[in-house]
């Protein structure tokens, strides 16, 4: 019984790491790496314009991991919220449990109360 949750822990990671790879591409760094690749010549205008490429992937980088902190808290918060999931799911197959083992007893006994009644008469 234990596995349920286990199995839904699981499927909830993977559905996560499915989203993780459609909604945060990594554009981002694909553009810093385009800046960087652009060619430069020996004088001080070409220099002056690396610094400025070098400061837009600095600025890329940056909106990067503000991006990746987020998705990590919100990966988090979900984590968090199966996990108190699957616990409650765990107490309530518990309590089930319970409840089906006293309606199978009921049933027992009325069983038995049925074939004394017949028995009897």
């Amino acid at each position: 019984m234990i596995h349920i949750p286990i199995m839904a822990i699981s499927a909830g990671l993977n559905i996560l790491k499915t989203a993780k790879d459609l909604f945060y591409p990594d554009q981002t760094i694909n553009e810093a790496e385009a800046i960087l690749r652009k060619s430069v010549a020996n004088d001080i205008g070409p220099l002056q314009e690396q610094i400025c490429d070098h400061r837009q992937v600095i600025d890329k980088l940056v909106g990067q991991v503000k991006a990746d902190k987020d998705m990590i808290e919100k990966h988090n918060e979900v984590l968090i919220n199966l996990s108190e999931a699957a616990q409650q799911t765990i107490a309530e197959v518990a309590s089930l449990r319970l409840i089906s083992c006293w309606a199978i007893g009921l049933a027992g006994l009325s069983v038995l109360l049925a074939v004394l009644v017949v028995v009897l008469k």
